[in-house]
């Protein structure tokens, strides 16, 4: 992950390093100087380009705003609160475009969800128009996220089915754009996965696939890290591992997920409740193997 963070930096550093060697190559050589500025200006013009390309690959696309971003720093050391809540809703007054407005309310979605508050969540759902997200591909992927999330929580697979069936035009379409549509396009495709083996009665070897490599592409990506808000998104992480692995009978790989998961989900009652059930069953499996 630090790795993935410090990708941008190292060209820019590494030209430095390389205009520098050659600045002294031209105070030695004077006569070489027309050759050293096109040199320079190829470098130049590389890093532009790469840095440009990495900049796109990681970048969120849209639903980047004033309004947005101030409601996504919230939440961020206060995930959970009332407090939390009536900002959010102060916040989705002030926006200004149907993109704006739903980033708010999905993130209020979350919120209501580690508050195991689903019928709010899903009522804030229900109000988003579903038909003006043709226009906002990057909204899109982030709505039926949370609309596969909270069904998934819930254990409503048919719904869960449903919404990636919706999300398929935008996922096929935006899913290789950059990081962030890729890891959210792998959440949808891996609930979807997964109520489709609970209503078949199929394996969950190819949703535990789809995780690891959605787990890969998040370290590669970088994320924010220090605060409340990343702690716990990094325990749902290590509890979906969990839970897919123990799903696939590996209960000694899901114990040692939960493990490191499940310390991190501390700040939300909710989400600690359903590690420790998840916990009990690992601990059941385990004891059959025995």
């Amino acid at each position: 992950m630090i790795i993935g963070m410090l990708q941008p930096f190292f060209l820019p550093t590494a030209a430095v390093i390389a205009i520098l060697i050659i600045l002294a190559i031209f105070t030695a050589f004077p006569d070489l100087w027309f050759f050293m500025l096109l040199i320079c200006a190829a470098i130049f013009g590389s890093i532009f380009i790469v840095h440009s390309s990495l900049s796109k690959k990681i970048a969120s696309p849209e639903g980047r705003s004033r309004i947005t971003k101030k409601a996504f720093q919230g939440i961020r050391y206060d995930y959970i609160s009332d407090a939390a809540v009536n900002k959010l809703f102060a916040l989705m007054s002030q926006t200004e475009s149907f993109a704006e407005q739903t980033m708010v309310k999905l993130a209020l979605c979350n919120v209501y969800e580690l508050r195991g508050e689903y019928d709010n969540a899903i009522a804030m759902l229900r109000s988003i128009n579903k038909g003006a997200l043709t226009m906002y591909p990057y909204v899109a992927l982030n709505y039926f996220d949370v609309v596969t999330d909270i069904y998934a929580v819930i254990g409503d697979p048919g719904s869960v089915i449903a919404a990636a069936n919706d999300a398929e035009p935008f996922i096929n379409e935006y899913a290789g754009k950059n990081y962030p549509c890729c890891i959210l396009a792998l959440s949808i495709l891996i609930r979807a996965e997964r109520a489709n083996a609970d209503l078949t009665g199929g394996g969950y070897g190819y949703a535990l696939e789809m995780q690891l490599m959605k787990n890969d592409y998040m370290n590669r990506a970088g994320s924010d890290q220090g605060t409340p808000l990343s702690v716990i998104a990094r325990g749902e992480t290590f509890y979906e591992t969990a839970e897919l692995f123990f799903l696939n009978n590996d209960y000694h790989s899901a114990a040692q997920y939960l493990d490191m998961g499940g310390p991190l989900l501390a700040g939300s009652s909710t989400e600690l409740a359903r590690a420790n059930a998840l916990s009990q069953k690992i601990k059941i499996g385990l004891d059959m193997m025995r």
